[in-house]
């Protein structure tokens, strides 16, 4: 069996109630997803959490 590794996403509007504008990352490696489009996120590390996913991180 594969081992699961947690990720986390998020979604940076500038308005929660009338959002115009979102942010985004446009991808340049892999090859194979260079010009795709994608959430900021990443890997759970280890100690961290969902809500603090890198703990020390500024």
């Amino acid at each position: 069996m594969t081992e699961l590794i947690n990720v986390v996403g998020g979604a940076v509007l500038d308005s929660l109630s009338a959002p115009a504008r979102l942010l985004v990352a446009r991808r340049t490696a892999p090859p194979q997803f260079a010009g795709m489009w994608e959430f900021p996120g990443g890997k759970v590390e280890r100690g961290g959490s969902r809500k603090c996913p890198a703990p020390g991180a500024p």
